[in-house]
């Protein structure tokens, strides 16, 4: 019985046993590894410390004038210059204008409705969008759409601005991702719509049934 268990503890200390290998390439380079990416961290900490150095972002490509401007090379490339002169000189001007103007317009109209929708008419008293579903969903949108132009004006400011270039991962994910949930619902509410108005009956009488 004593061999017996003897047998077994040695076994199970063959179990334990560290057997050494000799490293691998991986392994032997892994030291290396690791002082690439502290060299890295610590050069990204330096150039953001120092970004007022660095001056203005370049752009990646010409714009859409300059591209223009290149390609001017016969006569009726003359032409669309004049033309595209006429239209960043006189129109595009014009258009913005209207196009902000209209964006002030919709901003007061939303802050408007916004106050009405938060009104009580005593402090205890619940909200127009405490008690109503569809007050809720116009309140989250016109929040939505109030935010949206600060945010597209952070995004517009990372291209000339090296420091914002990881700072403003998270505006741009949010703009984007409000955007999508928006796109989500005027698309299932045309598609659930389209199908309750085409088979009007059948629904009502299935909701009747149940």
């Amino acid at each position: 019985k004593e061999r017996k268990r003897k047998k077994a503890l040695i076994e199970k200390l063959k179990q334990h046993t560290v057997i050494k290998y000799p490293p691998s390439h991986k392994e032997l380079s892994l030291p290396t590894i690791l002082n690439q990416v502290n060299c890295s961290f610590e050069m990204n900490a330096l150039l953001q410390k120092n970004i007022g150095l660095v001056g203005i972002r370049l752009k990646r490509s010409l714009s859409v004038s300059e591209r223009v401007v290149e390609s001017a090379t016969n006569i009726w490339g003359y032409v669309v210059l004049t033309l595209w002169h006429v239209l960043t000189t006189w129109v595009y001007p014009v258009l913005t204008q209207l196009f902000v103007l209209g964006l002030i317009i919709q901003r007061i109209a939303g802050e408007v409705l916004l106050r009405i929708l938060e009104w009580r008419l005593f402090p205890d008293y619940a909200a127009l969008k405490d008690i109503s579903a569809t007050a809720q969903q116009v309140d989250i949108r016109l929040q939505q759409l109030c935010y949206w132009p600060i945010q597209y004006m952070t995004l517009r400011k990372r291209r000339d601005d090296w420091e914002s270039v990881t700072n403003s991962h998270p505006e741009y994910i949010r703009f984007y991702n409000s955007l999508w949930l928006v796109a989500n619902d005027v698309i299932i509410g045309i598609a659930l719509g389209s199908y309750i108005i085409g088979n009007a009956g059948f629904v009502a009488n299935q909701i009747d049934r149940v």
